[in-house]
């Protein structure tokens, strides 16, 4: 429903007698994003987290280079696709050799469902650094053409500008990442997701010595899965209250690798996100061309 939708709504109603003292209440949801399709109840946990399903989550997006997947992204609609910075930073490969994409959980392997398309443009937020640490890593990718979207490539939703998701929401990441210590390159052949746990920015400002501003970070301390190395630019994916999955994260760094079981008690510091919230009027901006 449009603003004037809504105002026009309001002029037909009787705002001066309300008998009931109930309050009608029109909001704006998002419309045809962040819908998983028809998956199977799925038990099996491994190492790393689990082995994903077609149409789990038909918004993931992997970055492509010579075959090989180098990082993942989340599909915004038919022609953008959201990812970090620094996987296209510091000429890290030739644009010539890059591709997108979407529809498979096994996207090195040719397959029906698997939809390729060549970058037509990258954009780098304009305050992207590298150091100390990575900030504002986050940037999007124009296609040379659009998706053709369907009931295995869907849009993820984005948050609501200055929205920070709640500790105890129901938050996923899933990527091809390392599956363990990253000396192994062990890396899967199916897209893999474990659900992680967001952490309060003081806990992790404390841990990485370092304010978290436009930043949001989650894992565990102990012995359990948290994003690998080779998940760099995928989706935090948290479940809203509505029952769509918003993306509020990015993988950003301290992704060193998966604590695997037999690594005991090891610890591992908060991996950290850009939190896409901080810029969801960039990346309204750049997709609609004013940028």
């Amino acid at each position: 429903m449009s603003v004037d939708d809504a105002l026009q709504l309001t002029a037909h109603l009787n705002v001066k007698s309300c008998p009931s003292q109930r309050v009608l209440k029109l909001s704006c949801e998002p419309s045809g994003c962040g819908v998983k399709g028809a998956v199977s109840p799925q038990r099996s946990q491994i190492i790393g987290g689990s082995v994903s399903q077609p149409r789990e989550w038909p918004w993931m997006a992997y970055v492509i280079n010579l075959g090989k997947m180098i990082c993942g992204g989340s599909i915004v609609n038919d022609r953008w696709i959201l990812t970090a910075a620094h996987c296209f930073a510091n000429d890290r490969f030739p644009l010539v050799y890059a591709s997108i994409r979407v529809g498979s959980n096994t996207p090195e392997y040719p397959g029906s469902l698997l939809q390729t398309r060549n970058i037509r443009r990258i954009v780098l937020h304009k305050n992207y650094r590298t150091l100390p640490v990575f900030s504002a890593d986050i940037a999007l990718v124009e296609l040379d053409r659009p998706l053709n979207l369907g009931e295995n490539v869907q849009p993820v939703c984005l948050p609501r500008e200055g929205v920070r998701v709640n500790e105890s929401s129901v938050c996923y990441v899933s990527g091809l990442g390392n599956t363990r210590p990253f000396w192994s390159s062990n890396y899967p052949v199916n897209l893999r997701h474990m659900r992680t746990k967001v952490l309060n920015d003081t806990y992790c400002e404390e841990e990485w010595s370092l304010a978290f501003e436009g930043k949001i970070c989650s894992g565990f301390e102990y012995g359990l899965p948290q994003p690998c190395s080779g998940d760099n630019g995928g989706p935090l994916m948290c479940l809203s209250p509505q029952g769509y999955w918003e993306v509020h994260g990015v993988v950003s760094f301290g992704i060193r690798s998966c604590p695997a079981q037999e690594q005991g008690k090891q610890r591992y510091k908060p991996d950290v996100y850009t939190r896409v919230s901080a810029y969801t009027a960039w990346i309204d901006d750049v997709i609609s061309g004013r940028l």
